[in-house]
């Protein structure tokens, strides 16, 4: 498999609460929040919250991964300076490795 099947199980999750539960809830809501005389495939009838919440998604799905790695390297770096403060030194490759 390409992906494990995590993956393929939250997108299956996220595509029936989508598809299932979230859409339909927003397109009785025709009149209220949009209105109704709009094609559904218009930006600014069911379309529009369709790719809104998207983008949403995707872009909260990669600062999310962004500010994870960002906090990991700044945490790995904090602790090499604080290991070279404290005199302890990392172990080096042993040369009889570079001897083959």
């Amino acid at each position: 498999m390409i992906c494990p099947h995590l993956v393929n199980l939250s997108l299956l999750l996220g595509a029936i609460l989508s598809f299932g539960v979230i859409w339909p809830l927003i397109d009785r809501r025709k009149g209220d929040w949009f209105p109704t005389n709009l094609d559904e495939s218009n930006m600014k009838a069911l379309y529009g919250y369709k790719v809104f919440l998207t983008v949403a998604l995707i872009l909260g799905d990669g600062l999310y991964n962004f500010v994870k790695i960002l906090v990991s390297s700044i945490l790995s770096v904090h602790e090499k300076i604080k290991n070279r403060k404290n005199g302890m030194t990392y172990m080096s490759i042993p040369t009889f490795f570079l001897d083959i």
